[in-house]
């Protein structure tokens, strides 16, 4: 919330504004541009507080010359805390700036490693297809070796089945040659 102006419940200190007349004179005459006097004015920034609490009306016996420093002194004041906000603004300004560069360069950054991440991601999805499609040729290679194996084992069970029916074959006629002949060498006999 917003508050209200400042109670104005303080006499002017004329001593205090008689004892920076002299500068106040210096900021505001032909030396206004000397970085010496700038300087020293500058400080004068510090009478804000005071500016604002005092009660121009709760003292009659003033006189013009007092009031004209008073206004002089007012005008100084206002100068040196413009002065200060501006040099704020720049700071900040000049804050905001590297703050800016510094977001840019890591938004830059982020886009350069989410680029980087993107790459690594599509290298791996690559090399995920690649193992896939290798384990699809190996899985078919074993099947087609399986299939030759269990093809050579059929064939070589079926030449030995007709080997050992071939053997069966001619020792069964070896057998029946022999009883042959032996009956026969029984009945010659």
């Amino acid at each position: 919330a917003m508050s209200g102006f400042t109670a104005k419940d303080v006499g002017v200190d004329w001593d205090k504004v008689a004892r920076v007349s002299a500068l106040v004179e210096l900021a505001l005459g032909p030396q206004r541009a000397d970085p010496g006097v700038i300087s020293k004015a500058r400080r004068l920034g510090q009478f804000y507080g005071h500016l604002v609490r005092w009660d121009v009306h709760a003292d009659a016996d003033a006189t013009e010359a007092e009031l004209r420093q008073l206004v002089s002194l007012a005008q100084v004041v206002l100068e040196a805390r413009s002065m200060q906000h501006a040099e704020e603004r720049a700071a900040a300004g000049e804050a905001h700036g590297r703050d800016s560069q510094a977001d840019a360069a890591l938004i830059k950054d982020l886009k350069l490693a989410a680029g980087e991440l993107a790459e690594e991601r599509k290298a791996r999805e690559d090399a995920d297809e690649r193992a896939r499609a290798l384990d699809a040729e190996l899985q078919r290679v074993r099947g087609d070796a399986e299939r030759a194996t269990a093809e050579q084992e059929r064939r070589f069970d079926e030449r030995l089945a007709a080997a050992l029916r071939r053997e069966r074959e001619d020792a069964d006629r070896l057998d029946t040659t022999a009883r042959a002949r032996h009956e026969k060498d029984i009945q010659d006999a």
